[in-house]
């Protein structure tokens, strides 16, 4: 008898219940946009001042 993993079925067919993908995206999109904010931002107004070429 084939398993779900020998047919390619979906991850919802192994675990009989939908994954969280909701909270885990909503997650990411606050870490990389606050990361951004705190790193990207000074890093950029920096250069801006110095009027550097990377």
């Amino acid at each position: 008898m084939e398993t779900a993993q020998e047919r390619d079925e979906p991850i919802l067919a192994l675990f009989d219940k939908a994954l969280p993908a909701l909270p885990i995206s909503i997650s990411m999109g606050t870490m990389f946009f606050f990361g951004t904010r705190w790193i990207i931002t000074p890093l950029m107004k920096e250069i801006a001042l110095r009027k550097s070429i990377l």
